[in-house]
């Protein structure tokens, strides 16, 4: 059995400077701004998935956008590193999010062949009993009985054609799935040029202090360029 994820996911995009008077801290001529991600936010809308800030809460983990506001004359960076959380996996997370390719693909298969074959019990049933009583008034009816009868045979046998190839969709998106999310957070190192901000977001686990540090680094010497201790509360 899988531990408990403890992983650190991040978003970055390199955005244009704007004013530092919106940051919390300035150190270094390097500001640093951190807010808890509203629940309703999505944070990853691509290949057909969607997922919400809630989504990753009831992960465990919860989403948190960090700013970052180089203005200072040196290059630097932040990377999944700046903030340190042990057992990082997040190819374990991304697998939480996977759906089920057997059962899912099962389920749908036999609702829908539930809901086809009561059609055609009604409609061939029904066309049955009418077509039993020698009655004219009667023959509209049955073939109404035995379109509907004929319909939900004609849908069962499609969904039966179309179960195998939706697992196979469902299967293969599965498969993109750690590259989507990867993506759309725009996870990785992040180098950010002499005044020029970043955007990033990290996934801290529920529970954990909300209190920690976060690295900048000088991309040249790889030395701390400023290290913060974010409150996020």
């Amino acid at each position: 059995m899988k531990k408990l994820l403890l992983s650190i996911v991040s978003a970055a995009v390199v955005l244009p400077a704007y004013p530092v008077a919106g940051f919390r801290e300035m150190q270094n001529n390097i500001g640093i701004s951190a807010v808890a991600c509203g629940q309703d936010e999505v944070l990853v809308n691509a290949g057909g998935w969607k997922f919400k800030t809630s989504d990753f809460i009831k992960k465990g983990f919860q989403p948190v956008r960090i700013q970052v506001s180089n203005q200072s004359d040196q290059m630097v960076s932040i990377s999944d590193s700046s903030v340190h959380f042990d057992n990082s996996d997040m190819r374990a997370l991304t697998d939480q999010f996977k759906c089920r390719e057997n059962l899912r693909p099962l389920a749908f298969y036999l609702i829908a062949d539930a809901i086809c074959f009561t059609g055609e019990v009604i409609g061939f049933g029904g066309a049955f009993v009418l077509s039993s009583k020698s009655s004219h008034r009667h023959t509209k009816a049955v073939k109404e009985f035995l379109a509907l009868g004929l319909g939900s045979l004609a849908c069962m046998l499609v969904c039966l054609v179309r179960a195998p190839f939706y697992r196979m969709n469902l299967r293969e998106a599965n498969k993109k799935l750690h590259g989507i999310v990867m993506d759309a957070l725009h996870a990785g190192h992040i180098i950010i040029p002499s005044h020029q901000n970043a955007e990033k977001i990290i996934l801290v686990p529920v529970g954990c202090a909300r209190i920690f540090s976060f690295d900048v680094v000088n991309e040249e010497s790889g030395a701390t360029a400023a290290k913060f201790y974010v409150d996020v509360r």
